[in-house]
């Protein structure tokens, strides 16, 4: 007969524990049980888990300190010397002379922040296209390209030659200095008529060049002849004007007439003009 407060264990008598404490230790046991579970569940989907951007395991991290490479210096250089990466800086707004080399530009394409190409021409008479980083001459490349102009680096210091023809680049130094009175259309003074020889900017219109206009303040040549500042001279004696090169050729043909026929746009009007290039009535 067993006694009470005690229990038969395999064939031994042992205490028996009060059955609070005996749950509360069931309790314990289990909550260890879950807890030992649920980080082992943690630590496996570490493990395995993918990254939802790449589709790749996430990366476990060391205490290997390996040094980092700066991409941007990979995606800042170009072996063909363009400028890529990061925006582009603004052109430095300082004063650069016109270049005394003789060179003649005909076309350029141009970005905004001075990169491009241009097609020029060089005093032994070779019409060639030229990069940024090319070069030019003896110690002189190219620099810079803009919508109306070209930066070279000559020697050092930076130079500048502008779209238009080497004869109209001089047209200041060729314009005549001494006042001169204002004078009739008709006067027997004979008019000495060279487009190309006034600052005209060329005018475009979807990416063409329409015409030439004629600027302000008006050139004393220019004086009587019925033109006004503003002017675009369109057509001559029934030609379209639309490059440089027929300025020129305009000036060669008009050699020894009497009178010159312009088509010109004058706000947003078209009219015709009639110039008498010389003689008496």
């Amino acid at each position: 007969m067993e006694s009470a407060g005690t229990e038969t264990t395999g064939g031994s008598i042992v205490p028996s524990a009060p059955r609070g404490i005996r749950v509360a230790v069931s309790v314990v046991e289990l909550a260890l049980v879950i807890l030992i579970a649920y980080v082992a569940a943690q630590l496996f989907f570490k493990l395995t888990a993918s990254d939802p951007q790449t589709g790749g395991a996430l990366p476990i991290a060391t205490t290997n300190t390996t040094e980092m490479v700066d991409a941007g210096r990979l995606t800042s250089f170009d072996p063909f010397y363009r400028e890529i990466g990061g925006p582009a800086e603004a052109p430095q707004q300082t004063e650069i002379r016109e270049s005394s080399l003789r060179l003649e530009l005909f076309g350029l394409r141009a970005a905004s922040d001075g990169t491009g190409a241009a097609i020029i021409k060089t005093p032994d008479g070779d019409q060639k296209l030229v990069k940024i980083g090319d070069r030019i001459a003896a110690g002189v490349t190219l620099s810079a390209v803009y919508p109306d102009r070209l930066e070279v680096n000559r020697a050092g210091v930076r130079e500048a030659i502008y779209l238009r023809p080497q004869r109209e680049r001089q047209a200041r130094s060729t314009l005549p200095r001494r006042p001169q009175a204002a004078r009739p259309i008709d006067d027997e003074i004979p008019l000495q008529f060279d487009l190309s020889a006034f600052e005209l900017s060329p005018v475009r219109r979807d990416r063409r060049i329409v015409g030439f206009q004629v600027p302000d303040p008006l050139p004393l040549p220019l004086l009587g002849s019925g033109l006004e500042a503003g002017d675009i001279v369109m057509e001559a004696n029934g030609e379209p004007i639309r490059s440089f090169e027929r300025l020129e050729e305009l000036s060669e043909e008009l050699s020894g007439s009497r009178q010159l026929t312009l088509e010109i746009e004058r706000r947003g009007e078209r009219r015709n003009l009639v110039l008498s290039l010389g003689g008496s009535r």
